[in-house]
């Protein structure tokens, strides 16, 4: 998966590790790599990742806890949403904006 775009100020929203802004497109690794993306929500402020497997990944701004981390906080790179672990799974489309739907 590769992200790029303006990021400046907007705590990773690219899922680099960084606030840097990407004029190419750039590969994620770390918690991504080789896992299939079946659905990505990119929004102002954070963006969602559904695996084929119904994994949820989340980055971004984590103001408000709308990362699904059970905190507020900020993370740079993609991290995989703890609470949908075992039977209850991310369905394969969600939305984000300022916050976010799975359905």
């Amino acid at each position: 998966m590769y992200s790029w775009g303006g990021s400046s100020g907007n705590s990773g929203l690219l899922g680099h590790g960084s606030e840097t802004s990407q004029r190419i497109p750039n590969n994620l690794n770390g918690s991504l790599e080789g896992i299939h993306a079946s659905s990505v929500s990119c929004g102002p402020w954070h963006t969602d990742v559904v695996t084929s497997t119904g994994q949820l990944f989340t980055f971004g701004d984590g103001t408000f806890g709308v990362l699904g981390h059970a905190d507020r906080k900020s993370v740079s790179v993609p991290r995989k949403a703890e609470f949908l672990q075992g039977p209850t799974h991310c369905p394969s489309s969600l939305w984000c904006l300022a916050h976010c739907c799975c359905c």
